[in-house]
């Protein structure tokens, strides 16, 4: 048993030049398991705050399990989910024979995807593998609300299957197609 604390720790990927800043780090660490909690970080230009509790993480370190069990929950300010996908399109990452489950709650002011912006973000669920899963994203945009359920089985592949369930409710569906560049509208 024990604990690391740093007021603030910098991590560079260049592959896809990611950087993280991790500040108020605090990681308590037992047999079993490890809590980690950070304040007023960053992914890229993106402020955050974390609590992940990596479940049986002694059997990930002994190579005992290739399966990486962690509960979140993650706090956003603004979130470019497009720049955080990268991390897991990338080649090196899509190699990896590790399951990663994460399970959790997020919160985010503001969301973006491309040329898509959205507000009042919430998610109960996020599942990644060599498959991405969010279950009960909440978010508002265009006037309205949005409600889905999401699924890609292979996010490294070159031709994407992505299936999506859930409510739009009170869309401004002229406001959204403005959004996407690709419809020649």
């Amino acid at each position: 048993d024990g604990k690391l604390v740093s007021k603030k720790i910098n991590i560079d990927y260049l592959p896809t030049k990611t950087h993280f800043e991790l500040n108020d780090f605090e990681a308590d660490i037992s047999k079993k398991n490890m809590n980690i909690i950070v304040h007023n970080s960053r992914f890229n230009e993106d402020k955050f705050s974390m609590n992940l509790n990596f479940m049986d993480w002694k059997k990930l370190i002994q190579a005992d399990s290739k399966k990486i069990i962690c509960n979140y929950d993650l706090k956003l300010d603004k979130f470019h989910l497009d720049d955080f996908l990268e991390i897991f399109d990338s080649k090196d990452s899509s190699k990896t024979d590790y399951q990663i489950d994460l399970e959790g709650a997020i919160a985010a002011n503001e969301l973006y995807y491309d040329n898509l912006e959205f507000f009042n973000v919430t998610s109960k669920r996020l599942k990644i593998n060599k498959s991405l899963e969010i279950k009960n994203l909440l978010m508002e945009s265009y006037d309205g609300k949005i409600l889905l359920n999401i699924y890609n089985g292979d996010i490294s592949s070159e031709n994407q299957n992505w299936l999506i369930d859930g409510e739009l409710l009170s869309l401004n569906i002229k406001q959204l197609m403005k959004s996407f560049n690709d419809f020649d509208q």
